[in-house]
């Protein structure tokens, strides 16, 4: 063995310091007189230039930890540790075997263990800041409350444990600037309670990961796939996130300001969480479960589903069903959870919007799709209209055949005559001007009808006096006395009144009957979408 010293010497370079300065503290002692004295500071650690104190290997000018050889063993790193918690920077590891290594507590900085096979090695509660671990192979190793802070983890690869042993461990770690990127993981990546920031940069796939309670705030997921992962109680807030949350677990997570803007989080559980003034817009919310959620007016959802979106630009009629579905499904879910965040007017919306689209679909359901994207009204009247006369038309198809696609058409219309009379009376519940309206017509209309056959006012009976000739020559004449009598014995018979002081005549005495009848309903309605908007 020779007796040289290690002739490695740590200074501070302006890289190093600009790199340093992102997770630790520079201070700079000294001035004019004296020499400027640089310390790095972190997990109060100081860091100072300084010289290797350890003892060089044979025939070489560097030690065990500095030496730009490949193939260190565990012995020798073993050899060459000292107390525990000692600071070692740019150690080179490069290419190396380690096994069973107790490395707990201590400090590496810019340490280069990139290719590398690194096996149950505890790394927990170290320091290991700025290190490179790029296409290394990892197995059971470690770093539980370590701070990883700059790390790179790139292409490395993270193999299943043996039986009986734990898989590789982030839990607790600080990853603040840890990139991931195209790391391999072979089993689930445990981030119980990890940290992250914005310029942590993570791998694609984090499929069924454990990022239980971890620290996400401000951290970038574009593109990222984190498939049946376990974020409970995890901190999303400020993230900018477009990443594939399906049967991902989120329940309580704190999402505050959170950008989940075109993120998949079908089948997600988002029982809880908190998406105070969060952005999901374009966000894909099918059978995600989002009851007991808290959100507020900044929340901010989209005013059509993407389903929606896409339903309008598909022409197969089974996808185009399938996309409508999901829209119901996703606006009767925002309706609920709006309506538990005493958001009622938000809820409202959603709620008509879930009735518009069940109506939309089962005239889609009799009709079929329109094929005219440009003339799509008048194409969906057509359409309706074909149906009406294809209903009754003759078919080849045997007797019991054809009677059983006439009921079953039959009743897809009733259903769809049904939705569309309650869009225009009622809007679904919800349109005290609809009915208002609705009223209205209904009074005038009868009004026009009663004089045909005639009114009886005392011995005077108010009827028009139009002839056929006049209304084919164009010479209409109203008498505005007959109208306006007309007009108030509508009122009277809409709101079942009936003071006696008008009497139908003839046929008109079952034109009032109806117009009863109509008006009570309408009556009823009134009062019941009153009463379900104070419900809201």
């Amino acid at each position: 063995m020779t007796d040289n010293q290690c002739q490695y010497q740590f200074t501070w370079s302006d890289e190093k310091e600009r790199d340093f300065s992102q997770y630790g503290d520079i201070e700079r002692n000294g001035g004019t007189e004296t020499p400027i004295q640089i310390i790095g500071i972190i997990n109060e650690q100081r860091i100072l230039e300084h010289s290797c104190s350890r003892q060089a290997e044979d025939d070489a000018d560097f030690c065990i930890w500095h030496n730009v050889r490949e193939n260190k063993t565990t012995d020798e790193v073993k050899g060459a540790l000292s107390e525990e918690g000692e600071l070692i920077t740019e150690p080179y590891l490069r290419d190396a075997t380690f096994e069973n290594l107790d490395l707990s507590n201590y400090t590496i900085l810019w340490g280069k263990f990139g290719d590398s096979d690194i096996t149950r090695v505890d790394l927990s509660f170290a320091t290991i800041c700025l290190s490179d671990f790029d296409d290394a192979t990892l197995k059971e190793v470690n770093f539980n409350g370590a701070n990883l802070s700059g790390t790179r983890f790139v292409d490395t690869t993270f193999l299943k444990p043996s039986s009986g042993h734990q898989s590789t461990t982030f839990s607790d770690s600080n990853c603040a600037g840890t990139n991931f990127i195209d790391a391999d993981f072979k089993t689930t990546p445990v981030f119980e309670g990890a940290q992250f920031d914005r310029s942590t940069q993570l791998c694609r796939n984090l499929m069924d990961a454990n990022l239980e309670g971890a620290d996400l705030s401000e951290t970038e997921f574009t593109d990222l796939t984190l498939t049946g992962a376990n974020l409970k109680e995890a901190n999303l807030s400020s993230a900018d996130i477009q990443a594939n949350f399906t049967n991902a677990d989120l329940s309580n997570i704190y999402a505050f300001d959170a950008d989940f803007s075109n993120s998949k989080l079908e089948r997600a559980v988002l029982d809880g969480a908190n998406l105070q003034s969060a952005n999901l817009r374009g966000a894909k919310i099918h059978s995600a479960v989002i009851s007991d959620a808290v959100i507020d007016h900044d929340t901010k959802f989209d005013r059509i589903s993407p389903y929606e979106i896409a339903a309008k630009a598909e022409q197969n009629q089974d996808s185009k069903i399938e996309h409508i579905n999901r829209a119901i499904w996703s606006y009767n879910s925002l309706s609920r959870l709006s309506k538990e965040n005493a958001l009622s007017k938000q809820a409202q919306q959603y709620y008509i919007k879930e009735k518009d689209l069940k109506r939309k679909l089962s005239w889609l359901e009799l009709c079929g799709p329109v094929s005219s994207s440009s003339d799509g009204r008048v194409g969906t009247i057509k359409a309706k209209m074909g149906q009406f006369q294809n209903l009754l038309a003759v078919s080849d198809t045997p007797e019991k055949q054809f009677r059983t696609r006439f009921v079953g058409q039959f009743r897809l219309l009733l259903k769809s005559l049904k939705a569309e009379i309650s869009r225009r009376t009622i809007k679904y519940g919800e349109g005290h001007w609809n009915v208002l309206f609705s009223l209205g017509v209904v009074t005038l209309l009868y009004s026009l009808i009663y004089p045909i056959w005639g009114i009886q006012q005392g011995n005077k009976v108010l009827r028009y006096s139009v002839t056929l000739n006049g209304i084919l020559s164009g010479d209409l004449y109203i008498d505005w006395e007959i109208w306006v009598n007309s007009i108030y014995f509508s009122v009277v018979t809409f709101t079942t009144l009936g003071y006696g002081d008008i009497q139908p005549v003839g046929f008109a005495k079952y034109i009032a009957a109806s117009e009863a009848v109509i008006g009570a309903s309408l009556m009823a309605l009134l009062v019941f979408v009153l009463g379900r908007r104070a419900t809201w």
